[in-house]
């Protein structure tokens, strides 16, 4: 869920920052990965994380059984 969470707050910071007009490479790496850690943490982007790891398991369960090993 971790991993997931930190896919979704990079996508926002980065979704942000090149909003603003800039290009990702013109922020200071800490700056932005400080910013990822903080969105990471909000509760919304938790719970979306959940939601996806938990439908990325209910497909890889659904294709297991369709498989005759």
């Amino acid at each position: 869920v971790e991993r997931e969470a930190k896919k979704i707050a990079t996508q926002i910071v980065s979704e942000k920052i090149r909003a603003s007009g800039r290009k990702i490479k013109d922020v200071d790496e800490d700056k932005f990965d400080g910013a990822v850690a903080k969105i990471m943490e909000r509760e919304d982007v938790q719970a979306e994380a959940k939601r996806r790891v938990k439908a990325q398991k209910k497909a890889v369960t659904e294709s297991l059984d369709e498989l005759d090993l």
